[in-house]
């Protein structure tokens, strides 16, 4: 069942007296259940895509669908509800909140949509299990490895149950090992739970693990690889 379709969409970017071309006509249909690998090398677009899909950027040309409603130019308001409700996100730098510990770090979205109670901080410590971070609910991020670091973000990212996780490069900041163990997580947690997942990427050894492959090239799909292709 189809999640979102991009439906030609184009972003530039004014510096100066100069047009930047970040992505031009990009067809895309991503289905319930998917796990996708946008690769490409630096400067394709694949950060921008994602920040499209995200909400937190507004194509200059085109829609995109997402769940049956055009998100492309929502009001702020609204564009932060569906954020907060329907979307996670992972980022290279992880993105943690230093003064907070690992079991605060995921339990804050959970407080900042209110929902705060006895079954929330149960979801929070099951999450934290489903990682291999049960031990270290009570540490600080200055207190873990790259790798665990990570795997609280990703746990974040999923406490509220989104429809769709968007990882920016999760793994350029840590070792080839760590960032297969990373991936091999997001594909454990998109098979037990349903969740789509879409990240970007510049690293083969990483692109392998997805079931779809959308490879970008100066702002341009140049080829899908996996099933569900469009």
């Amino acid at each position: 069942m189809s999640l979102i379709h991009i439906n030609k969409v184009s972003k530039d970017y004014h510096l100066g007296k100069t047009i930047v071309h970040a992505l031009t006509d990009i067809n895309i249909n991503i289905e319930k259940g998917d796990f996708i690998a946008v690769a490409g090398p630096s400067g394709s677009g694949k950060t921008t895509l994602l920040n499209l899909i995200g909400t937190l950027d507004t194509p200059t040309a085109g829609e995109i669908i997402f769940e049956e409603r055009n998100v492309s130019n929502l009001p702020d308001r609204e564009a932060t509800r569906v954020r907060a409700t329907k979307l996670g996100f992972i980022f290279q730098t992880f993105n943690l909140v230093p003064v907070l510990n690992v079991f605060e770090n995921v339990e804050f979205p959970l407080l900042i949509n209110e929902r705060d109670n006895a079954e929330n901080r149960k979801d929070v410590t099951e999450l934290l299990t489903r990682v291999g971070l049960e031990q270290y609910q009570k540490h600080r991020p200055d207190e873990l490895s790259g790798g665990q670091r990570q795997r609280v973000a990703i746990a974040r990212a999923l406490i509220n149950k989104p429809m769709l996780i968007l990882a920016d490069e999760p793994t350029a900041n840590l070792d080839s090992k760590t960032g297969e163990n990373i991936v091999d997580i997001m594909l454990k947690m998109n098979k037990e739970l349903g969740t789509t997942f879409i990240f970007s990427t510049h690293d083969p050894k990483v692109v392998r693990h997805a079931t779809k492959k959308i490879y970008l090239v100066d702002g341009q799909v140049d080829k899908v690889e996996g099933n569900n292709q469009s």
